[in-house]
């Protein structure tokens, strides 16, 4: 039996998850004969009324309690509706580990995450609710901001999503039905002899240049890391880097890059450093092949950070 898509609706009560959910389903670009099995599990002002659910060959259940949401609720939609695929708009107060970690219908695949946010409240919910936010953000390949005015801060939202989830795509979706995609996020400047990296933007960082190496050939940079290196290293190499994961601790990982310095071996093993060197894009042995090198200036003694600080999302 083929794989049926799952598609995950994240966001807070009155975000735009249904509408958005409506607009999907009615677009031919997305559907053409497939039956939708709709999970529900909350309700705002906008309801699938009846005529929708005729029109877009759909069929919505509604689940009042977390618990009610579990692997035989699943597999029993799958035996009563036998859809072609299933759309969950899931409750903006529910932890989204608890959908992740739970074993759905066996022939269920989760095919996209997919978070909404409405302009208005994000400050509020963000400077108070900020988990609740950014563990949808970290999860999320879209994001749409909606309801946008002129006045809205797209900045401080693109900053927010993109601290947490450097991947994910973000529409900003306004009142007068304009869509503007958010253009490509780096929280520093490429074009300063000094590139600046933020402790909260080493993952970015990290990740940016392992993608797109060549951009940053010949750039300088200073940043704050924990020191690596094992007895094989000649006695001039180390990895300057910090731990990361994109989910959970089980998958941590320890992310740098290999940086050439004078007598790098006097640094023993998780030292906390400031690191200023020039990127280079060049074949070394290290990684057999081309790769970033680093050719740092000057390493010194940092502060540590603490410890809920020190782990990067990747």
């Amino acid at each position: 039996m083929a794989d049926i898509p799952v598609y995950l609706i994240l966001g807070q009560l009155e975000s735009g998850k249904t509408r958005f959910m409506k607009e999907t389903l009615e677009n031919p670009n997305f559907t053409e004969d497939e039956k939708t099995l709709i999970i529900a599990c909350e309700e705002g002002e906008e309801e699938y009324d009846e005529l929708f659910l005729k029109r877009a060959r759909s069929q919505v259940v509604y689940v009042e309690e977390m618990e009610e949401l579990t692997t035989e609720f699943c597999r029993k939609c799958q035996r009563e509706y036998k859809p072609d695929r299933v759309m969950i708009e899931y409750n903006g107060m529910w932890p989204v580990a608890y959908i992740l970690n739970l074993k759905l219908s066996p022939t269920w695949m989760l095919a996209q995450i997919i978070t909404q946010v409405e302009a208005a409240t994000f400050p509020t919910y963000y400077a108070n609710m900020r988990q609740l936010l950014s563990e949808k953000f970290q999860v999320s390949q879209y994001v749409a901001l909606n309801r946008c005015t002129d006045e809205t801060d797209l900045g401080a939202f693109d900053l927010a999503v993109h601290r947490t989830n450097p991947r994910a795509d973000i529409d900003f979706v306004y009142t007068d039905g304009r869509v503007e995609a958010a253009p490509p996020f780096l929280p520093f400047d490429l074009s300063a002899p000094l590139i600046e990296i933020g402790d909260d933007d080493f993952g970015l960082w990290f990740m940016d240049a392992k993608d797109d190496p060549a951009k940053y050939d010949g750039k300088t940079v200073h940043f704050r890391a924990m020191t690596y290196r094992t007895p094989k290293f000649p006695r001039d190499y180390l990895v300057p880097g910090r731990f990361g994961t994109n989910c959970c601790a089980e998958e941590m990982q320890f992310l740098g890059f290999v940086c050439k310095y004078p007598n790098a071996a006097r640094f023993k093993n998780d030292t906390w450093v400031w690191v200023t060197a020039k990127m280079k894009f060049e074949y070394t042995e290290a990684y057999h092949a081309k790769n970033i090198v680093l050719y740092a200036e000057k390493i010194e003694p940092a502060p540590a950070l603490p410890d809920e600080q020190a782990i990067v999302m990747i």
